[in-house]
């Protein structure tokens, strides 16, 4: 289920779980960046506005500050968190789940294939290089210190997960979002969670993760705070579940 809702109010939780704790958390939030793009600006859909995303480290903690609590407090003590980030916003997301007492217990890498051709002294070469700029941070609690860790267990032993962006992304969502996530990054992640569980994502976008989830038996709850995306990503989930009956 994908609720039309901001991920930064207590009522959202409340009426998407209904007291219910997930499993999991597994979400891709606004990025902190610190530069501005500089992109060309591409055509967009009349629905889809500008992407949230941060520039300064302040704000950015003000930001987790407003959700993230409220988002760990809606999971199982002896769950797990999985967040995407890049390098520049990892520490201070780090920060505010150990604040919460979620420690972290490893960073899995999203290497994107790029040719090298495309590089002024590797013209000619045809080796393809890996561009790391996104990981996934990976949480438990104090609660799981007695349980072997999902490193011990052999449940976290990926160095990276290797995948395009646009790899096994469905239409229409490949061409609009602007910040997807392909099945082949989401599932190995979403592996790490029980099988049958519950998995919550505040971020839903165009609902890659509730959609994951579903093809691999998980119950997706979802927050997504702009109309149309949360439309689509509704629509896209349920014609998960009915391709799968």
């Amino acid at each position: 289920m994908i609720l039309r809702s901001s991920a930064c109010s207590s009522i959202s939780y409340s009426n998407l779980l209904n007291g219910h704790l997930c499993d999991a958390l597994v979400t891709d939030p606004p990025y902190l960046l610190l530069e501005k793009r500089r992109a060309p600006q591409r055509s967009r859909p009349t629905f889809q506005p500008e992407v949230t995303r941060f520039h300064d480290v302040a704000s950015y903690a003000v930001f987790l500050d407003s959700w993230l609590p409220l988002a760990l407090r809606c999971i199982k003590k002896e769950g797990t968190v999985i967040i995407f980030s890049n390098p520049i916003g990892s520490q201070s997301i780090q920060s505010c789940a150990q604040r919460e007492g979620w420690r972290l217990e490893g960073i899995i890498p999203w290497a994107k294939p790029t040719r090298a051709g495309g590089h002024p002294q590797l013209s000619t070469s045809s080796e393809t290089f890996l561009r790391i700029c996104e990981h996934a941070l990976v949480f438990r609690t104090s609660a799981t210190e007695r349980t072997p860790s999902l490193l011990s267990q052999g449940r976290l032993s990926l160095f990276s997960l290797k995948c395009e962006v646009e790899e096994d992304a469905s239409p229409p969502t490949r061409r609009q979002h602007p910040s997807r996530k392909p099945f082949s990054v989401l599932e190995p992640l979403l592996e790490l969670t029980p099988e049958g569980g519950s998995i919550l994502d505040p971020f839903s976008g165009s609902g890659s993760v509730a959609a994951a989830a579903a093809r691999l038996g998980r119950k997706p709850f979802g927050l997504e705070i702009d109309p149309g995306w949360a439309a689509l990503a509704q629509a896209r989930l349920t014609r998960c579940l009915n391709e799968m009956k």
